[in-house]
């Protein structure tokens, strides 16, 4: 919130030239939009409009996953069976949700660079890669590893060669 809110009040102020107004434009649109970055929901707002700081999308999704983590771990950590059950469905859907989604956009199935452009600013970025539902898998990967470690069914010792 710190840098959004000095990008938005005091950078307009820093400098000028014949871009600038490029970034005096991208300032408004944080001294309009900063409140989303606040309640971590700008990753589930309408992509490409000018929000303010559109990396933070990562950060929201990371917030929410963080918020919603419990409903997975602690039925987990009490109940076994029924964690498996979640984390089973939740795998499948994480699956699932970027396929049809990518399906029903007609997108190909392949790396983003490769893709054309004017797919990656719009659909494919908007619906397929900033959003939580189509982000959950890889953090759903670290809640299972980080449940092994705890069960002490991975070794740590095992990846003391890795950075």
């Amino acid at each position: 919130m710190v840098l959004i809110g000095t990008f938005a009040t005091l950078v307009p102020y820093l400098a000028n030239g014949p871009y600038w107004i490029m970034v005096d434009g991208a300032a408004s649109q944080c001294r309009r939009y900063w409140w989303e970055n606040m309640l971590y929901i700008n990753n589930l707002m309408e992509f490409g409009t000018g929000r303010c700081y559109n990396l933070a999308w990562y950060l929201a999704n990371e917030m929410q996953f963080f918020i919603l983590s419990p409903l997975v771990i602690y039925p987990l950590w009490r109940w076994k069976r029924v964690g498996y059950g979640i984390i089973a469905v939740l795998g499948v859907a994480a699956v699932t949700s970027p396929t049809v989604i990518t399906a029903y956009y007609h997108m190909p199935p392949t790396d983003i660079k490769t893709i054309d452009p004017t797919l990656l600013s719009t659909t494919l970025w908007a619906d397929t890669y900033s959003k939580p539902w189509a982000r959950f898998g890889a953090y759903l990967v670290g809640i299972v590893v980080g449940y092994l470690l705890y069960l002490g069914k991975v070794n740590p010792k095992l990846f003391k060669g890795l950075p």
